[in-house]
């Protein structure tokens, strides 16, 4: 079989072709839709979904009984975790041991020699650095795959690992651009935490009859420490977790610094640490739940039995409510034009026989099998093909690449979720080709029986 006849063939048929700026446009239009639409609607779907079920958004914290506003919640008691473990859905019930949040300044950073390297030479901008990573959090679900070096799960404590990226925003026009920090792997950090708790103290003769605990944020110690960099994790791929400027650290790490934090609180403020310490009821209580669906209803049973339950996860409203609409709206768009592709490519093929009976007929007549007519009237989409998706590649690039562009510098951090990686472009690139090629081969294969039909005798008929 003669591939380059058969081409010759098809671009001849293809030239005089009635319906082949309508069968061009719809591919392009597929092409569009998949290696947009359907990859902006994919990355959507699992970033939100990833958020959602991730541990933050399916714990409730119950606080001690605070004195103010009113005392219509009872706060926790010594029957506390046996109560809430008896409700349906709710998976533990554990006190706080750490504050999960601390910020921090970097003094220096040295490499495995100990050498500084924020001195000499200025290998590294500490200016920039401290502008980027100001705080750590503790990673509590330990499921962070490092895109170099360890995990969480593996880290010594005391160590820590970083975004590949960290966000430097810019006051003068709003915008936010990348700052690579990858190179600080391998670093030891130091740096200087103020470490800040919340403490429940009871509030018995402080003008508080009826009893209960105040709270208030105590600056229990500040602390010097060290934190080797023993991971680098990808910040676009875990931002729907964590967030930006964010250096993460085990929950043993965050224990350990916290137990500093407390030794040195206790010469300077004994009787406020040693009731944050000792008193089991001035502890704050976190409650996860199986899924986030049942969040509602174990929070709906612990306001019955007569605690105060605060959800901790909240999405930005503005992103759910571009997630929830964009999700709609392009799933109907995607479907739509994916149906009036394949309409208009079954019709194509459908006049495309019907009008070259006669050619069909000549084709026999001097020996073409109707195999060899069927690949040359298929090769024929298979040039469209092409021509859609060089058209609707480079449309789309311009498209995605705009977008990339918009979602970088949005100071809704949320955002940044929808950052499309050009492998994955790439990936959807080659299913929209799949597609636009395989769509106008079922619907010839659906009329072969028409080809098969047709008989010399429709050239001299016509």
């Amino acid at each position: 079989m003669n591939i380059s006849k058969l081409l010759f063939v098809s671009r001849a048929n293809l030239k005089g072709a009635k319906r082949k700026k309508t069968v061009l446009v719809m591919m392009v239009l597929a092409v569009i839709s998949v290696a947009v639409l359907a990859n902006f609607l994919n990355l959507i779907a699992y970033n939100y979904n990833t958020k959602l079920n991730s541990i933050e958004f399916r714990q409730i914290e119950v606080d001690p009984e605070v004195v103010y506003p009113s005392h219509s919640y009872k706060g926790v008691n010594d029957k506390t975790i046996d109560e809430v473990l008896s409700i349906e859905h709710v998976v533990s019930c554990e006190p706080i041991r750490y504050n999960e949040y601390q910020s921090f300044d970097i003094i220096d950073i040295k490499d495995d020699n100990g050498n500084d390297v924020t001195v000499n030479g200025n290998e590294i901008d500490l200016e920039k650095i401290e502008r980027v990573l100001g705080e750590y959090r503790v990673d509590e679900e330990l499921t962070v795959n490092c895109a170099v070096g360890q995990s969480l799960k593996d880290s010594p404590v005391m160590s820590c690992i970083i975004p590949d990226k960290g966000m430097l925003f810019n006051q003068e026009n709003f915008t936010m651009s990348d700052y690579d920090i990858s190179y600080l792997y391998g670093k030891t950090l130091t740096v200087e935490c103020l470490y800040n708790a919340l403490v429940f103290s009871k509030a018995d003769g402080q003008g508080f009859e009826e009893g209960g605990y105040s709270n208030e944020t105590v600056e229990l110690a500040k602390l010097t420490l060290k934190l080797k960099v023993v991971g680098v994790y990808s910040l676009s791929e875990y931002a729907p977790v964590t967030g930006a400027n964010t250096l993460l650290v085990s929950p043993e790490t965050a224990q350990t610094i916290e137990n500093m934090a407390v030794e040195e609180a206790k010469k300077t403020m004994p009787n406020t640490v040693d009731e944050y310490v000792s008193d089991p009821y001035a502890r704050r209580f976190m409650v996860t739940v199986d899924s986030r669906e049942n969040v509602a209803e174990v929070e709906a049973e612990l306001l019955e039995l007569g605690y105060r339950p605060f959800i901790w996860g909240i999405m930005d409203p503005s992103f759910e409510q571009f997630a929830t609409m964009f999700s709609g709206g392009g799933t109907f768009l995607l479907v739509a034009v994916l149906l009036l592709t394949t309409i208009n490519l079954f019709l194509s093929v459908y006049s495309n026989i019907n009008e070259r009976k006669a050619e069909i007929g000549l084709l026999k007549a001097i020996g073409y099998k109707s195999r060899r007519i069927f690949l040359s009237m298929y090769l024929e989409n298979v040039i469209q093909a092409v021509r859609a998706i060089i058209i609707g590649g480079v449309v789309s690039a311009g498209i995605v690449l705009t977008a990339n562009i918009i979602n970088l510098n949005s100071v809704v951090f949320q955002y940044r979720m929808l950052i499309i990686p050009w492998t994955r472009f790439g990936f959807y690139i080659l299913i929209a080709f799949a597609l636009i090629l395989v769509i106008p081969l079922v619907c010839q294969l659906i009329m072969t029986t028409l080809i098969t039909r047709i008989q010399p005798q429709e050239a001299m008929n016509s």
